[in-house]
């Protein structure tokens, strides 16, 4: 009997976490739930050292607005470069949300602000922090940005507190290169 009600009780527990891991997003999760969304500026043009987006990252720039749609960002967060600006500048017109500005230089000070707050985040940044900042929020190592042509990748990390709970990378917009 009590046996039969231990089994009972294991598969209720079970069915539970099933559900929980079911979820439809991060960011829908319980309270204490932070979801950060990671990206890389869209295409950029090269003739300056603070480019505006080409017609290909504008192009882009909509298409992370629109996978981000059902989404309630409670901040968006991007370096004081016109890239990354442009780049989030579509989420913020139609989250209504007002970027704020970080800085690229205190990764470690931003991924601990960052475990600290509760909502889901946006944060746009350049090939040489985005993959940073997410190993230091505890993400697995997803391989190097491809500098000259990788502009789709979308880590979605889920943190509770310190603590990473899960993490995953997604593309976004119109694929340039095979995924290796």
């Amino acid at each position: 009997m009590l046996l039969s009600r231990v089994a009972a009780l294991a598969g209720l527990l079970a069915l539970l976490m099933v559900g929980t891991a079911c979820s439809t997003s991060p960011s829908k999760a319980a309270a204490g739930v932070t979801t950060v969304y990671l990206v890389r500026h869209a295409e950029k043009h090269s003739d300056s050292r603070d480019p505006h987006l080409t017609d290909a990252g504008r192009a882009r720039a909509e298409a992370l607005a629109a996978r981000l749609d059902g989404e309630s960002l409670t901040a968006i967060l991007t370096t004081n470069y016109q890239r990354t600006r442009e780049t989030a500048a579509p989420v913020s017109k139609r989250q209504g949300i007002k970027p704020r500005f970080y800085d690229p230089g205190r990764l470690p000070e931003l991924a601990l602000s960052l475990q600290q707050q509760n909502g889901a985040i946006l944060v746009v940044g350049h090939s040489n922090t985005t993959a940073r900042l997410a190993e230091l929020l505890g993400a697995p190592d997803f391989g190097r940005i491809n500098e000259a042509n990788e502009h789709d990748r979308l880590y979605v990390l889920a943190l509770e507190g310190d603590r990473l709970i899960s993490a995953r990378l997604e593309r976004y917009g119109k694929r340039k290169v095979p995924i290796s």
